[in-house]
């Protein structure tokens, strides 16, 4: 359809022989034509960093740091509050640190003072020592026939020990072991003639220096290590280790135990490793935990072909900004836990190659690596998988996971696996199994952003806790959860809090009867409007503490027989809104009793009052909406109320600038117990919102050249469309069919009016209706068509050299507006 509507103006132009003065002229008000038209139809357990066990006050060490019972490797690092298990968290073990499995004996020539004063002297097989009353331990050339299994020989002397000299060279006969040789000095800071400690025939460097906790530096000056197949703990605990020499070159061939090498090394900032061989080793169990000044390791080129435990390989080296393991070979790992934990600094991570069909436990595996934005591990088989807890936990800069081909079926804890990962926009979990799952506390906690989570095929029978599953997934449009299996769960606290966008919530088949915690379940669910819980017990919950607060938009509440308030207001059922048509009470169904919250919560009886409460509303309200085509309101509402059974009626309203174009049945009728919605329709008008009555090009002398004059407006010139927005109307103008006549002389001037917009130029012949601009209406708003008119855009009047004479020229401009309604 189109709209046409015009609007006639007086243009005037006089021009004197010398100098200018202003013109007065009487011009008629004309009024518009009005336009008409047809409308178109983890949690985390904490426990001590440095991972080792208390060294008694003997400084005597136990037979095997395996005893210990308390380990670090065994806390999941979150920052959740309830507790959650993990695959370490029950650990008995020292992270790896092997024992070693020597008995311990004494040689016949051992002449070691045990009296514990100093100065002190004694003999270690051949090897002569002595202790100055500086604490200095000055050991001989010689050879070593025995040492004790798990501790160092000198433990008596432990904290008065402050430097060692090596004297001559020493070699080893009949034990090849130097495990424990130099631990729990605690006060030692240097050692010199480390070279003259022969490393011929060594088999185990086990916790050699372990806790020598003022040790700065450690040069062995030489690189044959190549019969050790020992080095667990080797510098475990030497916090203030910053060197220890050129390691780059190590022969390490035959190690098979580098479990807590360099574990709790707190000071050292690298370690030479790129060219070792590590083809050997089984065990990299806590290698480098807690070195949380280590910046640079190679380990780009290690055959890992023979390793099975990696478990907290790297944990806490936060200093750590890169780190290439892409060529491991990971087929013989079979745990994998807390392996990159804390290691905030590294931006990249490859692991896209890695094998890991032997995995049992992916616990904490990237757990804190805050500044990784991407982890490919879509290839990864994982069939023997028992725990994923915490394994992405704090992957903040993260976005996309595909792990649809993972193996879940053995899966017995999925505890904080996805929290804070609070840049993951996609997360691919199809075909999960879960089956054997018993926790999902905390599993997507702090995922801010993911809108969409393909869990409804779950099945969730062995789950027993669901505290803070989606907690905090403040972008969740939806969670499709309804035939979730909940009949072992018994806790639900805070798994739904925060959840910002969920609008509805269909839970009617959850068997809650175990349920003892249900503290914020649906806490701030600001968003939410409708929850059904017709099938919830809640008769054994012993924490319900604001079930239902910061719920200000929740409408529909579906409650059953078994659901019980316990008689009070502790679960805090918001007040429904008291704005009209509300009355700012619940009622049951829509002609039921009404209740206030506080009522509700304290009468409610399940075996007399289940069903559905929703926000009550004034009885019979008749509400007249008017709307323009887009459905926008144009004028306020206005609300009628009645008794059922009386007649109503209505009436449409004049709107400036709309035109009534549907009148709606219902405009009469008769009050009934539900509202009424009753709407007139508008269309919206296409007219001139300002326009001048005169446009004076001015008055000029006579020139000997063509001059070109803009007009002067004593109005602007302004068009408003109310019609759909999308539409498209167009403005054109016309000059009378005389053009430009003299008041005086009656003659034509022989000038040119055109309308210039950027480089096109649109000539008003007299008596020719031209197109001079167009635009698509967008928003109803006044569009100022002259605001942009100026000496050389917009209308102009150019006057060539001798088409004037002294007179006032007159002539008309009829401005029309025509408009498309928009196809939709």
């Amino acid at each position: 359809m189109r709209w046409r509507i015009s609007k006639l103006m007086i243009l005037s132009v006089g021009f004197i022989l010398g100098g200018s003065a202003p013109l007065s002229m009487i011009v008629p008000a004309l009024a518009t034509q009005a336009a008409t038209t047809t409308p178109t139809s983890a949690s985390s357990s904490s426990t001590d960093d440095t991972a080792v066990s208390k060294v008694a006050a003997t400084n005597v060490m136990a037979v095997s740091a395996d005893t210990t019972s308390t380990t670090d490797d065994s806390s999941s690092s979150g920052n959740t509050t309830s507790s959650v298990s993990s695959s370490s968290s029950s650990s008995t073990t020292d992270n790896g640190s092997s024992s070693s499995s020597s008995t311990s004996s004494t040689a016949a020539n051992d002449t070691t003072s045990t009296t514990g004063e100093l100065p002190a002297s004694g003999t270690m097989g051949t090897v002569s020592w002595t202790i100055d009353s500086d604490g200095v331990l000055t050991l001989s050339g010689g050879s070593f026939q025995y040492l004790l299994a798990s501790a160092s020989p000198w433990a008596n002397y432990a904290t008065a020990i402050t430097s060692i000299k090596i004297t001559g060279v020493i070699t080893i006969t009949t034990a090849p072991n130097y495990a424990y040789l130099f631990s729990n000095l605690t006060n030692l800071t240097t050692i010199t003639g480390l070279s003259n400690l022969s490393m011929d025939g060594v088999t185990s460097t086990q916790q050699m220096f372990y806790m020598d906790a003022k040790l700065t530096s450690v040069d062995f000056g030489q690189t044959d290590f190549s019969t050790v197949t020992n080095m667990s703990g080797m510098f475990d605990g030497c916090t203030a280790l910053t060197s220890i020499g050129d390691t780059d070159e190590w022969q390490t061939g035959n190690v098979t135990d580098m479990s807590r090498m360099f574990a709790s090394c707190t000071a050292l900032t690298k370690v030479g490793t790129k060219s070792w061989n590590v083809s050997q080793v089984t065990s990299m169990n806590s290698m480098f935990i807690s070195c949380s000044n280590l910046a640079t390791v190679d380990v780009s080129a290690w055959k890992t072909d023979s390793l099975v435990s990696a478990r907290y390989l790297f944990y806490r080296c936060a200093a750590l900004t890169s780190l290439d393991v892409s060529g491991w070979n990971t087929s013989n790992v079979t745990d994998m836990s807390y392996l990159f934990s804390g290691c905030s600094g590294v931006t990249t991570l490859d692991v896209s190659k890695w094998s890991t069909q032997s995995v049992t436990t992916l616990a904490g595996t990237f757990q804190n690596c805050s500044k990784v934005t991407t982890l490919d591990v879509s290839n990864w088989t994982v069939p023997v998988i028992t725990s994923l807890a915490s394994t992405f936990q704090n992957c903040s800069k993260v976005t996309t996971l595909n792990l649809s081909g993972w193996d879940t079926s053995d899966v017995t804890t999925l505890a904080n696996t996805f929290q804070n990962c609070s840049s993951l926009t996609h997360l691919d979990i199809s075909g999960w199994n879960i089956g054997t799952v018993a926790s999902l506390a905390y599993t997507f906690t702090g995922c801010s952003k993911v809108t969409t989570l393909d869990v409804d095929s779950w099945n969730t029978s062995k789950v027993t806790t669901m505290d803070h599953t989606f907690y905090n997934c403040v972008a969740l449009t939806s969670a499709n959860v309804s035939n979730w299996q909940t009949s072992n769960v018994t806790t639900v606290a805070d798994m739904f809090a925060n959840d910002k966008a969920l609008t509805k919530l269909d839970l009617s088949g959850w068997n809650t009867k175990l349920v003892t915690n249900m503290q914020e379940v649906f806490m701030n669910c600001t968003g939410l409007t409708t929850l059904d819980l017709s099938s919830w017990d809640t008769s054994k919950a012993t924490t319900y503490t604001n079930v239902f607060v910061g719920d200000a938009k929740l409408q529909h509440l579906t409650l059953g027989s078994n659901f019980t308030f316990h008689g009070d207001s502790t679960m805090a059922l918001q007040s429904p809104s008291s704005i009209a048509p509300y009355t700012g009470e619940w009622q049951k169904g829509t002609s039921g009793k009404t209740y206030n919250s506080a009522d509700l919560m304290s009468s409610y009886d399940g075996s007399t009052m289940a069903g559905t409460y929703n926000w009550a509303k004034v009885g019979g309200a008749v509400t007249v909406k008017y709307v323009d085509e887009d459905g926008t309101e144009i004028a306020a509402e206005q609300t009628l109320s009645g008794t059922a059974g009386q007649d109503y009626t209505t009436t449409s309203e004049d709107i400036t600038g709309y035109t009534l174009s549907v009148t709606p049945d219902n405009a009469t009728g008769t009050y009934g117990d539900d509202a009424i919605t009753v709407t007139y329709v508008y269309a919206g008008n296409l007219f001139f919102n300002s326009s001048p009555a005169t446009l004076d090009f001015g008055s000029h002398a006579l020139s000997g050249t063509t001059e070109t004059y803009a007009p002067t407006l004593d109005k602007l010139l302004e068009v408003q469309n109310n019609g759909k927005l999308n539409s498209t109307w167009n403005l054109t103008a016309e000059l009378g069919s005389t053009g430009f006549v003299g008041t005086e002389t009656g003659r034509t001037l022989g000038a040119t009016l055109y309308y210039q917009t950027g480089d096109s130029q649109i000539i008003l012949s007299p008596g020719v209706a031209a197109q001079v601009y167009s635009q698509t209406t967008t928003n109803h708003e006044g569009v100022d068509i002259s605001g942009s008119w100026s000496d050389n855009a917009g209308l102009l009047l150019k006057v060539p050299s001798g088409a004037a004479t002294i007179d006032e020229y007159q002539g008309t401009i009829s401005w029309s507006l025509n408009n498309t309604v928009a196809n939709n």
